[in-house]
């Protein structure tokens, strides 16, 4: 690379490859290790995975980066396993890459590093909590699945609490209800007194208009009564005076 005017440090080529090795295992982390060697030959097969719309967006993100050389880095690991050391021929390759790419960097634009800085931006943090948990096959599936669990866990919660409180607000209406209907009947029970209380004055009324219409045709009958006395006295004396004017009169009344 020095002959042909080119100069990368042996620090960048480790960053670069530092960098190539996290997309490499963050995409095997999220596919599995065999399963991603055949989404990469076939990126179709992502649609039929079993992902959140998030992690399919990430792997897709991945699989068009142009920085992440699965296949060299699948080769690489495969040849070099996690426990012997790396092979100084497909080191050196990789270092010619990482030569190749930072040359590109610098005689194309500053795009690509901008483009690989943003994209390392924001898979930093997650990786360092893969690496933390030692980066095991399937953790990003078990942490989705337990995210899912917990929205699941969290919408039945909210359902049952909303449910309680439907419940609740039903009881209120039916204790509602209930107490309008004791207040509509007392009210009928106070109408039903007042009525009552009202026939009866009228009962009492009628009654007393009775007793009254009779003892008006009493005192009628008694005068009446009167009148018929009165009459028959007069008639007798009239009758006494018709004697006493024909004795009068007659001579041999008085010799007799």
């Amino acid at each position: 690379m020095m002959e042909k005017g080119y100069y990368v440090s042996p620090q960048q080529c480790e960053d670069k490859f530092n960098d190539l090795n996290k997309r490499y295992k963050r995409v095997n982390d999220i596919l599995g290790r065999g399963t991603a060697c055949k989404v990469v030959e076939n990126q179709s097969l992502l649609e039929t995975m079993d992902l959140s719309p998030k992690m399919k967006d990430e792997v897709k993100k991945l699989l068009s980066s142009k920085h992440l050389f699965f296949r060299e880095m699948c080769a690489y690991h495969n040849s070099c396993g996690h426990a012997p050391p790396p092979n100084p021929q497909l080191q050196q390759q990789q270092q010619q890459k990482c030569a190749h790419s930072e040359n590109n960097d610098d005689e194309d634009s500053d795009d690509d590093d901008d483009d690989d800085d943003d994209e390392y931006n924001e898979e930093e943090e997650f990786e360092h909590s893969s690496h933390g948990h030692g980066q095991e096959e399937g953790d990003d599936e078990v942490r989705d699945q337990e995210l899912r669990h917990k929205k699941a866990k969290r919408k039945g919660e909210e359902k049952l609490q909303w449910t309680k409180a439907r419940m609740v607000e039903l009881e209120e209406q039916r204790i509602g209800y209930q107490a309008q209907a004791l207040e509509i009947e007392k009210q009928k029970l106070k109408w039903v007194k007042f009525a009552g209380k009202k026939e009866r004055e009228m009962e009492r009324v009628k009654i007393e208009n009775e007793r009254k219409k009779i003892e008006n045709e009493r005192m009628v009958l008694l005068i009446r009564r009167k009148e018929l006395e009165l009459l028959d006295v007069q008639h007798q004396q009239q009758h006494q005076q018709q004697v006493c004017s024909s004795r009068r009169s007659d001579p041999s009344s008085f010799a007799g």
